[in-house]
């Protein structure tokens, strides 16, 4: 009975939770998906993921961009900077690509200065008659500068390509300018140039839409030109403006159209949807820089010809404009612009990829189209209530598991629709605030809940139950004490040169940050080789692989683990915002006590104890001697024919009886050619081994002219040298006796 009571009290109080957190997520979400600082970081994050998920498109099949930048120019022998190029360049450029089809060319660059070859540049334009020049806007005004007024005249069309500057991510560009009479940007008239000979179809189209449509386009001859058709689209914009549903019924008339090819759809539904609002479109990128298909300028303005193949133009939107592909680029123009695919080398889109981007987005009506605001509010309202409702009535895991497996579907659902559909649905609300909201608030809920519940039993208990037999749990219970076992472990102990020095010099907050920096890259690198910290201490770390009995595997482990802690310490240091934290590695292997050390019912401690952590620590030590890195005793690579070495000779270190083979850990494998050094270090080693002071001597003698940064073949020099003044009393050994740490 009191089970079910306790069952019934959590299921009414579960249901409660229900209804009061649904509704009121419900409520978030619709007043999130108003605010305009969640918009704009849902642009700032949830639209590179989504790109980022989604991968590159294929390139567009309808536009080319010719490239001018240092190779064109140097190619063609001319100055890098763009302006000063004769325009005779640009003549050939339009005269080669009229004669090769190319449907309409934009200009990406700028021609607001005169000069004497203008004459025959509007001459080719003009022939052309299918050429887009651009319109440069002037610095501190929103006042726009044409071109020459003979090359403007000569143009089909003048348009403007506005994009912001940093720290501005491009996201998105405008169809027209309201600003400049609903001026068509140069995407749009680009577009305009390339569907012209459809001017008559697309006027006879809107003149069917609408009577006071018609009785304005009537009176319009009936020209398949730019100009012709840069006015209808302006009537037509106007219109739609005024009438929003009038774009479905257009688009419906076009879809009907039986003496159309599906080609001819495409540009006139490009066409309609141009002049549709908005007028701010978010761009759907194809990929990184130079993704469009891109050619250099000098293959079709060469004056000794064109190299490049004419039927990569035929019938093709053709952009100009200023591509840069090494930095040396960006002393000669700076138009490239940060987007959700600028590269970490620096290199980002241009403004002719964007603007190639722009139309090719406009002919297949692959813009991205972000939900309406009421659809936001629906969706961001019903992923609370439902977050909510998981949270809610489930246990916390399988709350957990739910909302992960419901989230994961969404995500890729948001993936296929953005990939197929071009519709970008948000991800930050529902997955990172919403999903996690309702957990956290759910979980909080449950658990203060229970614990009132537990604090109801215990006082009810109090009133049957002595106080002595509730608490005797608590008092039975046996206080952890000492603990420690046997194993076979190799011991890594490490420490940063100068510490001391460098403690001094730096805050204490910054010393801290530096450090817990560096020891988490240590911490990481020895547990993913399946090592495990023993201590750490100041700027010294003990680290330790144990088992029960020696192995090859484990000691190869500890072997790779110190040459990837000395290769990311090396990658540390490298940075130049911080001190440097030269660190010395040594390695030992043994027998080795671990496990809990201190005062039963006190403080307690993991450590490793025995002579291998002593060992260790001064293996370490000897590399301030030998001014080496990284160095082991034979005891750990014994046996591992897979890690190249560096056998360094016999030494009895600091505080030891015993003498040890001593080895420098060098790479993770062996090197299909010896290393020269190394052999003659090894020859050198075997005199002294040997005692034959004179040939080492000589051999580690000539080895230092040549490798004056090794530390041993300088030790052993020194030492040779000093052998030999003093001469050999009784039998040689060649064990070298440090009396430093």
């Amino acid at each position: 009975m009191a089970l079910d009571l306790a069952s019934r009290n959590v299921r009414r109080f579960n249901g409660e939770l229900w209804r009061t957190l649904a509704s009121t997520l419900a409520i978030v979400g619709v007043v999130l998906a108003l605010l305009p600082a969640v918009g704009d970081l849902e642009q700032r994050v949830g639209l590179p993921l989504l790109f980022a998920l989604r991968g590159e498109r294929p390139a567009p099949a309808d536009a080319v961009i010719l490239a001018i930048n240092s190779e064109s120019a140097d190619a063609l022998n001319l100055p890098e900077k763009p302006s000063q190029w004769s325009r005779d360049v640009h003549s050939r450029a339009v005269e080669y690509l009229r004669q090769a089809g190319a449907a309409a060319i934009s200009f990406d660059i700028f021609f607001e200065e005169a000069k004497i070859e203008d004459a025959n540049f509007a001459a080719a334009v003009e022939h052309a008659n299918n050429v887009i020049l651009s319109k440069k806007l002037v610095a501190g005004s929103q006042a726009q500068q044409s071109a020459t007024p003979n090359l403007s005249q000569a143009a089909a069309l003048n348009a403007t390509f506005v994009l912001p500057r940093e720290p501005v991510r491009v996201d998105g560009y405008w169809t027209f300018k309201s600003d400049d009479a609903d001026l068509a940007t140069l995407p749009v008239a680009t577009l305009q140039v390339f569907a012209r000979d459809l001017t008559i179809p697309l006027q006879q189209l809107a003149i069917g839409l609408e009577a006071a449509l018609g009785n304005d386009l009537q009176a319009f001859p009936e020209e398949r030109n730019s100009s012709q058709l840069t006015q209808v689209a302006k009537r037509l914009q106007r219109a739609f403006a005024a009438q929003p549903a009038l774009l479905d019924r257009a688009l419906a008339q076009v879809d009907s159209m039986q003496d159309r090819s599906p080609r001819q759809k495409q540009m006139l539904r490009a066409l309609l949807r141009a002049c549709a609002e908005p007028t701010d479109r978010f761009l759907n990128f194809y990929g990184p820089p130079r993704k469009v298909t891109t050619i250099g300028y000098d293959r079709v303005a060469n004056a000794t010809g064109a190299l490049a193949d004419p039927a990569l133009f035929k019938g093709k939107a053709v952009f100009i404009g200023f591509l840069p592909t090494k930095w040396r680029d960006y002393d000669a123009i700076r138009d490239d612009y940060h987007t959700v695919y600028s590269q970490a080398d620096g290199l980002r889109l241009s403004g002719v990829e964007i603007a190639a981007t722009a139309f090719a987005n406009l002919l297949d009506g692959s813009d991205i189209k972000p939900l309406a605001i009421s659809h936001q509010m629906a969706l961001f309202g019903l992923w609370g209530a439902f977050a909510a409702t998981l949270a809610s009535l489930l246990t916390m895991r399988r709350a957990a598991i739910w909302l992960a497996l419901v989230s994961v579907l969404y995500l890729l659902w948001a993936r296929h629709t953005f990939s197929v559909d071009f519709r970008w649905l948000p991800l930050l609300v529902p997955l990172i605030i919403l999903s996690p909201l309702a957990f956290i608030a759910a979980t909080l809920f449950k658990y203060r809940f229970a614990k009132r519940q537990r604090e109801q039993v215990i006082q009810l208990a109090r009133q049957f139950v002595p106080e002595s037999v509730l608490n005797r749990p608590l008092d039975d219970a046996a206080p952890a004490g000492p603990e420690t076992q046997l194993a076979y472990g190799v011991c890594l102990a490490t420490d940063v040169k100068n510490y001391t020095q460098l403690s001094e010099s730096l805050a204490p907050k910054v010393l801290a940050d530096l450090m817990n920096d560096y020891f988490a890259m240590l911490n990481g690198i020895i547990e993913w080789h399946g090592g495990t910290i023993a201590d750490m201490r100041g700027d010294a770390l003990l680290a330790l692989w144990a088992e029960t009995e020696s192995s090859i595997y484990l000691r190869r482990q500890a072997c790779r683990a110190a040459l990837a802690l000395r290769d990311a310490i090396d990658g540390f240091n490298r940075r130049t915002d911080r001190p440097k934290l030269e660190t010395r590695i040594g390695l030992h292997a043994g027998e080795v006590a671990i496990g809990t050390l201190g005062a039963r019912g006190g403080h307690l401690e993991f450590r490793a104890v025995g002579d291998i952590v002593n060992t260790a620590s001064r293996v370490e030590g000897l590399n301030k001697t030998l001014d080496t890195t990284l160095l082991a005793t034979h005891e750990v690579v014994e046996a591992i024919d897979d890690i190249y070495v560096r056998p360094l000779g016999r030494f009895q270190l600091h505080g030891k009886s015993q003498a040890l083979e001593i080895v420098e850990l060098v790479a993770n494998e062996i090197p299909k050619i010896p290393d020269e050094k190394h052999a003659e270090f090894a020859t050198a080693s075997n005199f002294f081994r040997q005692g034959n002071l004179n040939e080492a001597h000589t051999h580690f003698e000539n080895l230092a002219q040549r490798w004056n940064t090794d530390g041993p073949t300088r030790l052993y020099t020194s030492l040779c040298q000093h052998r030999l003044s003093e001469g050999i009393r009784g039998d040689w050994d060649p064990t070298i006796v440090v009396d430093q740490k």
